[in-house]
């Protein structure tokens, strides 16, 4: 069994010291106390999660870059109020977890949607001005915007069929 005082170490070592510490106690092959994971899942999961890091980096920073854009308050005006298309905008926050399960519904909306309507999102947090006007109580609210008026609006979490039903409404 390995000491209580190995264990603590593992716990508190930083994280660029793992494969060291790893290829340490591989080389005297301790038993891990019931409170620690093996080592060889230890070494593993630092592997895997290398892996995703390095193939993350690679991607490009977003899908959505190309197809949503992003808006403040400084920007509202010219990206929605005077945009020639109907605008779906998005109001959303980083910490929001709803916000972050219709986010991949609004990629596909905004590639399948792209000659017929302008997809837009607004961080709630870093932006306060156009949410209070257009009174945003609860995110993601999601609002079309025609011809620079609200046209519809939908609060809460929306399927992808759910949101091409309402989008279609608003803009037809």
């Amino acid at each position: 069994m390995a000491s209580g005082r190995q264990c603590r170490q593992r716990a508190t070592m930083p994280s660029h010291r793992w494969d060291a510490v790893n290829a340490s106690l591989q080389a005297r092959a301790p038993r891990p106390c019931g409170a620690c994971p093996p080592v060889a899942a230890v070494v593993n999961m630092n592997a895997m999660i290398r892996a995703v890091i390095a193939v993350r980096s690679k991607q490009p920073e977003s899908v959505m870059a190309s197809n949503i854009v992003h808006v403040t308050d400084a920007s509202f005006e010219q990206e929605v109020l005077k945009s020639q298309l109907p605008v779906l905008v998005d109001y959303w926050a980083e910490w929001c977890g709803p916000c972050k399960m219709i986010a991949p519904v609004l990629d596909e909306i905004a590639r399948d949607y792209a000659d017929r309507v302008k997809v837009c999102k607004m961080d709630v947090d870093a932006n306060r001005e156009i949410p209070l006007r257009y009174a945003v109580r609860g995110i993601p609210t999601l609002m079309v915007f025609v011809n620079g008026d609200v046209a519809a609006t939908k609060v809460g979490a929306v399927s992808r069929s759910q949101l091409a039903s309402f989008l279609d409404g608003a803009i037809a």
